[in-house]
């Protein structure tokens, strides 16, 4: 003979009250999951980095609270007077903010004598890395930078490519003031240049065929031009 069956310890409503409870628990764990995912997607992308992808002017004060970057194809002209501030952003907290002007395409600063383009921190401030500086990594070869200030920069230009350089002070560099890389296919001309007290090197050639019409430096921790390319110094 079968033992008799034992009484079950809930009845069948509670078994029901349970599972409808239990699915709703999962329901919202699955809903705060999601919630905070899309919170963790909002963080990541508040510092991240705009596209200019067609034809841009900046004819006024532009404030820069995260990195820009000149798409391929797209040229960004920066008309005379007009003031560029960049925001401290550090996200690793290594006091070296993360901002920085990256070309693609084609750059165009069109200052004047009497009226330049600046670059400088939205905050007076003495640290020389405030933002990371201009990177020129292009695939064009009408870069055009005349007459603009520039302050506070870990490097106040990285050039990878062509470039026409004109009327520009760079001052209080983090680490170098001009940076040229290889380019070997074309040449970067550059007049008129004075960088004042970096805390690195002044100037770094690495590049053949760059051709410089008078240019100052002053007040570098490092050396003042090193060429690279020639073993100079």
């Amino acid at each position: 003979r079968r033992p008799p069956r034992s009484t079950p310890l809930y009845s069948s409503a509670a078994s029901d009250v349970y599972k409808r409870q239990k699915f709703r628990l999962l329901m919202i764990a699955r809903v705060s999951s999601i919630k905070c995912s899309i919170l963790l997607i909002l963080i990541s992308f508040s510092y991240g980095r705009s596209h200019i992808s067609k034809d841009t002017i900046w004819s006024s004060e532009k404030l820069l609270t995260e990195s820009v970057v000149i798409d391929e194809g797209a040229t960004l002209t920066i008309n005379s007077g007009v003031k560029v501030k960049i925001k401290f952003v550090d996200k690793n907290a290594d006091n070296l903010g993360d901002i920085r002007l990256l070309v693609l395409g084609t750059l165009k600063i069109e200052g004047t004598l009497s009226a330049p383009v600046l670059f400088e921190p939205l905050e007076p401030s003495s640290n020389k890395d405030q933002w990371v500086g201009i990177i020129i990594n292009s695939k064009e070869s009408n870069n055009s930078l005349r007459y603009f200030s520039l302050s506070n920069a870990s490097t106040g230009l990285d050039v990878n490519s062509m470039m026409f350089l004109q009327g520009v002070t760079i001052q209080d560099p983090g680490k170098t003031g001009i940076n040229i890389r290889p380019v070997p296919d074309g040449r970067v001309l550059i007049m008129d240049v004075t960088i004042l007290n970096s805390a690195g090197h002044g100037v770094i050639i690495n590049s053949p065929n760059v051709f410089i019409n008078w240019m100052r430096i002053e007040s570098c921790s490092g050396h003042g031009l090193v060429n690279e390319s020639l073993g100079i110094v």
